[in-house]
């Protein structure tokens, strides 16, 4: 990304299990999560995660998040990670976002290790 496209992306810094900054932005269109949720272990960390985006993605809004697969890592930069499946997502997401694709992926670190993501598309009902 240059310098010109970094200027208009809004970037935010915000505590993602108790959100302050990120509730304050509203008309979402796209919400990209690379590598967030699968760090959220606790439940309630989850469903305010999930509360989160009811609120800021508008309707017919999409929300593209990748997370460790099943077979995935445990364990990210010392941290321990929560795995996930397309279904298990579905259920998650499911009561306010449609699922409209999904694929498995598996990321090749540089140092030959790999890592199984599943990456999924939801559509805010």
């Amino acid at each position: 990304m240059d310098q010109e496209q970094a200027a208009r992306v809004h970037w935010i810094v915000d505590d993602i299990t108790n959100p302050s900054a990120v509730l304050q932005v509203q008309n979402v269109k796209v919400w990209h999560d690379r590598a967030v949720f699968h760090f959220l272990i606790e439940e309630q960390d989850r469903q305010t995660y999930k509360e989160m985006l009811k609120k800021i993605v508008v309707s017919g809004g999409f929300v593209i998040m990748a997370a460790f697969a099943l077979n995935g890592a445990t364990m990210c930069s010392g941290l321990p990670v929560q795995r996930h499946s397309v279904e298990s997502l579905q259920e998650f997401f499911g009561d306010s976002f449609k699922l409209i694709e999904s694929l498995n992926y598996t990321f090749h670190n540089p140092s030959g290790d790999t890592r199984p993501y599943v990456y999924t598309r939801f559509q805010k009902i």
